[in-house]
Parts: structure tokens; sequence; C-alpha cells
């Protein structure tokens, strides 16, 4: 129901200058696949549910990751661990924090990141359009995607849960300013319902009139 398309397959987790704090406290590594940086999520099912998990951040900008609905509302979620290379940068054993879900159809997935603390926000990086300028004078923010196994380990055939990584600029590229996992889903269609009619009143026979 989703594909990871484009973009720059490695085969290890990006580190920067001060490396990625977070896949490795969460226990998320490599089990045979990559990591496409800079690639496009897309989602293959007529319609589709996705549900977030925030898997943790180390990150001075309070970074937002915001899902389009089809309703017309938007999932959003921020997390913005304080920046360093040593702490607790994750929330909690898989799954991880629980956000909420979006239904989206077909097509590009509906994924923007925010940087929020500036006034009004800026946005930083759109799905499909990585890598994007952030602002001026600023490094350029970047998206990467990976196929996760239900032990959470990154692996290459497509599965139904995505791991969402970010980079929000700047020279230390690690990957870690923003971790998610979508879970994702088809969504049903509802069924068709029997017409419902009834019959009242007028007299009843038994048999087809026949006049004269």
């Amino acid at each position: 129901m989703m594909s990871i398309s484009g973009g720059t397959a490695v085969n290890s987790i990006p580190q920067g200058t001060s490396g990625n704090s977070v896949l490795g406290q969460a226990g998320i590594g490599f089990a045979g696949g990559q990591i496409w940086v800079d690639g496009t999520l897309d989602i293959l099912s007529d319609t589709a549910t996705l549900t977030l998990h925030d898997v943790g951040s180390e990150s001075y900008a309070k970074n937002q990751i915001r899902m389009a609905n089809t309703s017309g509302s938007t999932l959003a979620d921020t997390d913005n661990f304080y920046k360093g290379s040593t702490g607790n940068f994750t929330n909690g054993p898989p799954p991880f924090q629980l956000v909420g879900s979006v239904v989206q159809g077909s097509g590009v997935a509906q994924m923007e990141f925010w940087r929020i603390e500036s006034n009004p926000p800026v946005r930083i990086v759109v799905n499909g359009q990585s890598p994007m300028m952030m602002a001026s004078g600023s490094g350029y923010a970047s998206i990467a995607f990976a196929y996760l196994s239900d032990t959470y380990q990154i692996v290459s055939e497509p599965t139904n849960r995505i791991l969402v990584l970010l980079e929000d600029s700047g020279g230390d590229r690690d990957y870690d300013d923003y971790v998610g996992i979508l879970e994702v889903s088809a969504t049903a269609p509802v069924p068709a319902q029997p017409a419902m009619m009834s019959i009242s009143g007028g007299t009843a026979v038994n048999s087809i009139p026949q006049g004269t």
C-alpha cells in the first residue's frame, strides 16, 4: 500500500558531526535494508489510513510534522528534545508514542515539516520535494524513509511500517531532528446498503387481478 521511490540509498544510519542520537536508543537497526535519503513516499491503494508514532528527536529547533486528512483536518506533532549527543531522546519502547491517524488518497503522501519557533512558522520540507531550502541563509532540509519489519528493523522489502527521518538543515546532517513511524492500513470501502422500502395499507390479494 506504500512505496518509497527516488532518492539515494544508504546502508548505514547518517551520522553528521554528532551522530544520530535516536535510532540506536530506540533499538532500530539494519536488517538488510536501506535508508532512502530524499526519497518520496507514495500511497498505492485508493485510500489508506496512516497512523503516526513519535519515536523521538535530537534537535535544537522545534520541528513539527503535519499530515493532511481527507476530512480537511491536519494531524500535527512537535518533538523538540534539546540538542546534544547524550541523554534520552526517545519516546518510550516500541511502538513508541501514538500521535494519531489520518486517511489519505492515492499518490504522494501529504506530509510536511515545519520549524515552529519562528513567527510565523517556516515550512522547511515537503514529501516529494526533498531537499528544500528551509529559509534564506540556512541549509537544505531533507527527508529520508525506510521500510521497517514488525520488530522495527530496517529491511529491503516493502512493508506496512515506514520509518520517517528529518534533517532540518545545517552541517550536522544526522537525520534525527524528527524520527517517526507510519503504520499503514488500507481503508475499507463503505459497503453498499440495500434499499429499504415498505408497502402499507390497501387490500391484499393472493392472485394476479384478471379484469375482463
